[in-house]
Formats: C-alpha cells, sequence, structure tokens
C-alpha cells in the first residue's frame, strides 16, 4: 500500500496534464522577470571583475594576463612577465582583511557557502535569502576574485540569483512549490549567464536541487529564465567567449575517441575527490588557527599570493590559461607547465575556498 502512494506520488510529479495556458501565461512571464534580472546581475559582475583586475593586476602588479576572448589575438610574442611580483602578496592580503571585516562585521553569513545554503533554503526553509547579505557576499566574492585570489563567482552569484527569484515569488503570491521552481530558475539562470552556458546551468540547477526526482512543471521556467539570462548578458557584453574549440580541431567522433573521453571523465572524477577532500583538509587547519576570524582571509590571500609569486597562472578564475590550453598554444602555455600549474590552482583555490 505505502509503495503504491509512493508510485503515486512520484507519477503525479510528471503529469503533463497540469502545464494548461495559465501555468504558460505566468511561468513565461515570471521566467523572463527572473532571467533578465540574473542577466543584470551577470553583466554587473563581469563588468566588476574586468575593473577590479584592470586595477590590482594590470595597473598596480603589472600583470597582463589572457582572456578567453584575447587568446584569438595572442602571438608568439606574449610574454608571462610581472612587473613587481612581491606586491601580489600584499594586495591579496589587504582584500583578504577587508573581506574578513565585512564578513565579521556585517555577517558571518557571508562566509559561508552559497550553494549549500540554497539547498538548505530549498529543502529546509530556513529563510537564509536576504538581499543585503546576498549582495554583500557576491561583491566580497568578485573583489576576491577580481584582485587575483583563485575561484569562481558562480556559488555568490548562483545565491543572488536565487535570492531574487524567491522576491519575485513572493511579489507574485506564489506557493512554496511554485517558490521552489522560481529559486530553481534563479540558480540556473545566474549559473548559466556568467558560464554562457544556458542549457548547462539549467540542467544543473534541476539536477543538484531535486536530487533523485524532478517537477515537470519546473522545466519550462527554469529553462526559460536560463535563456533569458544568457541573451541579456550576451547582447550587452557583446557575447563574451567563455571558451571555444577552433573549427579545425573538431574531428569525426569515433570508439577511439569515445573511450578516450571516457578515461578522461574517470581521470577527472578522482581528481575533483581530491580537490574537495584538499578544501575540507585547509577547511579544518584554518577552524583551528588561534587567530580573530577576520585575519582568516588575510591569511589565506597572503598564502596565495606567496604562491602566485611562482606561479602567477593562479591569479583569478584562470580562464584564460585554460583556453590557451584548449586551443593548443603550447608556445605561450607549454605542456610542461601545465601539470603543475593544476597542481597549484587546486591548491590555491582550495585555500581560497577555505579561508
Amino acid at each position: 500500500m505505502n509503495a503504491t502512494r509512493a508510485l503515486d506520488r512520484f507519477v503525479r510529479r510528471f503529469d503533463w496534464t497540469t502545464l494548461d495556458l495559465a501555468y504558460l501565461r505566468k511561468w513565461t512571464v515570471i521566467g523572463i522577470i527572473i532571467g533578465v534580472l540574473s542577466g543584470l546581475l551577470v553583466i554587473v559582475a563581469y563588468e566588476a571583475i574586468r575593473i577590479f583586475s584592470s586595477f590590482f593586476l594590470s595597473d598596480i602588479v603589472r600583470y597582463i594576463q589572457p582572456n578567453p576572448e584575447d587568446v584569438a589575438n595572442l602571438t608568439s610574442n606574449y610574454t608571462l612577465y610581472v612587473l613587481k611580483p612581491w606586491l601580489i602578496p600584499i594586495i591579496l592580503g589587504l582584500v583578504g582583511l577587508v573581506i574578513g571585516i565585512l564578513s565579521t562585521k556585517l555577517s558571518t553569513a557571508l562566509g559561508k557557502n552559497g550553494i549549500d545554503e540554497i539547498s538548505d533554503e530549498f529543502h529546509n526553509k530556513k529563510n537564509q535569502f536576504s538581499l543585503k547579505i546576498s549582495s554583500l557576499r557576491t561583491f566580497s566574492n568578485i573583489l576576491a576574485v577580481g584582485s587575483g585570489t583563485s575561484g569562481g563567482i558562480e556559488d555568490s552569484l548562483a545565491h543572488t540569483g536565487s535570492t531574487l527569484a524567491s522576491i519575485i515569488g513572493r511579489v507574485f503570491k506564489l506557493n512554496d512549490e511554485e517558490i521552489r521552481i522560481a529559486i530553481t530558475a534563479g540558480t540556473g539562470s545566474a549559473i548559466g549567464g556568467i558560464l554562457r552556458l544556458p542549457f548547462g546551468g539549467a540542467i544543473f540547477s534541476l539536477e543538484f536541487l531535486y536530487r533523485r526526482d524532478f517537477i515537470v512543471k519546473s522545466l519550462f521556467p527554469v529553462f526559460l529564465a536560463s535563456i533569458t539570462s544568457y541573451i541579456v548578458s550576451g547582447i550587452i557584453l557583446n557575447w563574451p567567449s567563455f571558451l571555444y574549440l577552433p573549427h579545425e580541431f573538431i574531428a569525426k567522433t569515433s570508439l577511439q575517441s569515445l573511450a578516450a573521453y571516457g578515461v578522461i571523465a574517470a581521470i577527472i572524477g578522482i581528481i575533483g575527490i581530491g580537490y574537495v577532500r584538499t578544501v575540507h583538509f585547509f577547511q579544518k587547519h584554518f577552524e583551528s588557527i588561534n587567530i580573530p576570524l577576520y585575519f582568516k582571509p588575510a591569511l589565506g590571500g597572503l598564502i596565495i599570493g606567496i604562491f602566485a609569486i611562482g606561479f602567477p597562472e593562479i591569479l583569478g578564475t584562470g580562464y584564460g590559461w585554460l583556453q590557451l590550453g584548449t586551443v593548443g598554444n603550447y608556445q605561450i602555455f607549454p605542456l610542461w607547465i601545465m601539470f603543475p600549474v593544476i597542481l597549484m590552482k587546486i591548491f590555491a583555490t582550495s585555500v581560497s575556498n577555505a579561508s
């Protein structure tokens, strides 16, 4: 009997008969609004990182890092050179101190994992969505990455996108289930917009938040919001490339290539496990350090800055260097340096997250 009821509840989640005209009309409006807000959020974040990066790294440190959109125009004359490397740990340490003060004086929630909070809110309704806290977290994340701290901004943008979506849900007086759909749309549209992967962002949010199953009613608004965010941010930012593959590198898929992709996927999975454990390792050590809380981000920035003197490739998101490897520009980014950079990038991002 219990199994029958469970099966019935499961089937109802995939009931297409609930997708009527009123549903389409309502979620078309809400989905587009969420997508537009996420797209504008992506634009602000993208431009802010560019401004901070230009100020801290280009103007002060005199480090000209390759950006994904500039890789095609780089020539063999480009040389990795940092005029004032000794300033890197100083800048990252000071930026870490600013973030630490913001976290301790305004809200310790700034230092929490945004994706975890989205999941907690989605499943447990802990009322952790605050536009003020979410905005401060995004600003801190943008400042950190823009100044050179290793990492990305997807986590904080996803949290802010979800916060905006939950506010839209309350404005439209949605019920609890519909607000969860809006939260999913906000998560997917923010990630899809910043990574320029609208379908990937939508699928990630559905898979991440719904765990074992999903509601069919969430598909349309989530995909619509993510695509809208991608279009809005792309039009304003002139469709900047994230990663691209030249046509001449595209080969016909064969059984051998599929097998190679499988091996690569297994290796990446193992590396992913190692990365997560590395983050947990450093988290335990930073938690055990007996110093004021606001000094811990400063210490993390200082450590990353010291190692970045020898490996400036680990600064920021590193997408430009990844793009160089993707197009096979081994003159600028030789194979022998890639593997040490991979290890150092895992170390630097782990320290960044942990601190």
